[in-house]
C-alpha cells in the first residue's frame, strides 16, 4: 500500500520510533532494520527473517551486525539456505577454531566444497585447496562421506555440537 510507505519512509524521516516498532511488528523489513540498529531490538527484523524458508542474505546480516547469544543460529540458518558468504565463514569458523568453534579441517572442507558448488565467479576456492593441502589422506576421505551425507540442519547441529565440545 502506497500510503503504508510513504507512512513509514516519514517515521523513518522523523525518527517516531513507536510508529517504526508497529511498521516492524507488521513485517516491514526497512522498520525491522531501522529499529535493530537504533534500539537494539532485533526481534521483529529475526522474525523476518525466519518467515517463509528465510532470507539468506539478512540471516548472514543479523550474524554480522548484531552478534548476541544466537548469532551461530543465524549465520547456520544462512549457510543451510545456500548462502554463499555464510557458507565460506562457517569453513572459516573450523578452519581457523573461531568464536569458541574448535578447529576441524574435515568439517571446514565441507562447507568449503559447498560454497564450490553454491559458486561465486569472484571465489577461487582458495580456502579450499589451502585447507585440502593441511588435511591427510584419512582426514579427506572422511570429509568427502561427509560431504555425500550432508543434510540441510547440518550446520546447526555440528557447530553447537563443537561449540559445546570446544570450551
Amino acid at each position: 500500500d502506497v500510503y503504508k510507505r510513504q507512512a513509514l519512509l516519514h517515521a523513518i524521516w522523523t525518527d517516531d520510533r513507536d510508529l517504526i516498532r508497529r511498521f516492524a511488528l507488521e513485517g516491514y523489513l526497512e522498520a525491522a532494520i531501522v529499529l535493530a540498529e537504533n534500539s537494539g531490538d532485533t526481534g521483529p527484523l529475526k522474525k523476518i527473517a525466519s518467515s517463509e524458508n528465510g532470507n539468506p542474505e539478512l540471516q548472514m546480516r543479523i550474524y554480522l551486525q548484531f552478534p548476541d547469544n544466537d548469532r551461530l543460529y543465524w549465520l547456520c540458518q544462512a549457510a543451510d539456505n545456500g548462502y554463499f558468504q555464510a557458507q565460506i565463514e562457517v569453513g572459516n569458523l573450523y578452519w581457523r577454531g573461531l568464536l569458541g568453534i574448535e578447529k576441524d579441517l574435515r568439517r571446514a572442507y565441507v562447507w568449503y566444497s559447498l560454497a564450490a558448488e553454491t559458486g561465486s565467479d569472484d571465489w577461487d576456492v582458495w580456502e579450499l585447496h589451502s585447507v585440502k593441502k593441511e588435511m591427510t589422506p584419512h582426514q579427506l576421505a572422511e570429509s568427502e562421506l561427509m560431504l555425500a551425507n550432508w543434510q540441510s540442519g547440518q550446520c546447526e547441529r555440528d557447530l553447537f555440537q563443537a561449540n559445546t565440545s570446544g570450551n
